[in-house]
């Protein structure tokens, strides 16, 4: 099935940007504006909601060499009248966006990127029975061409993302599935997917 999931932050509000019949114009095309953004907002309002966070604790499934997150409570109602948390982790700490800093020099860190550009529309590759059936499932480039096949081409910047239902085993104790050496199998994406979807269909993230 193909599925398209959008979000939106909005600020609505008038600006006055000069005098006279200018000042009334744009009073006019702000009134459109904002009446325009109020009813996409209902739009959204009554659509369904997924949210797709988990907490972040010490326990949370993490990157093997990263230490784990430390909490302390500092302050508390009953001793200081409010009560704070203070909590030390390393960045790219469980589920997060990997923003290109984290993996080339130089590049964007997530506060340069702008919210608008996390507005996308979402491809969604679901191969849950394949990766039920082992675990060690690699999406592969023909996987994406036998989606395309069926729903038509990936659009240019889109979210691309490929289905597992690995999250199913979030916080149980065969989420790393590790063997006997301790590795994690687990499900992935091949190289030759990754090429087709970033740099010959243009998508702009994966996951």
């Amino acid at each position: 099935m193909k599925k398209i999931i959008t979000g939106l932050v909005f600020v609505v509000g008038t600006l006055l940007v000069g005098y006279g019949d200018s000042v009334q114009d744009s009073q006019a095309s702000d009134k459109g504006q904002e009446s325009t953004l109020l009813e996409a907002l209902q739009i959204l309002q009554k659509g369904k909601w997924i949210d797709l966070t988990h907490s972040v604790t010490p326990e949370i499934p993490r990157f093997g060499a990263f230490p784990a997150l430390e909490i302390e409570t500092p302050y508390t109602v009953a001793k200081d009248g409010f009560f704070v948390n203070k909590i030390s982790f390393v960045t790219q700490y469980g589920t997060h966006i990997d923003v290109p800093i984290h993996f080339v020099d130089g590049k964007r860190t997530l506060e340069q990127i702008e919210l608008k550009e996390l507005i996308l529309p979402l491809v969604v590759i679901n191969k849950e029975k394949e990766v039920e059936a082992n675990p060690q499932f690699i999406l592969s480039a023909q996987d994406v061409l036998d989606w395309e096949a069926q729903y038509g081409r990936i659009p240019q910047g889109s979210f691309v993302a490929f289905a597992s239902g690995w999250g199913k085993r979030f916080g149980k104790s065969d989420f790393s599935n590790k063997d006997a050496a301790g590795n994690p199998q687990t499900p992935g994406w091949s190289i030759e997917a990754l090429d087709l979807v970033l740099n010959q269909r243009g998508a702009t993230a994966i996951g």
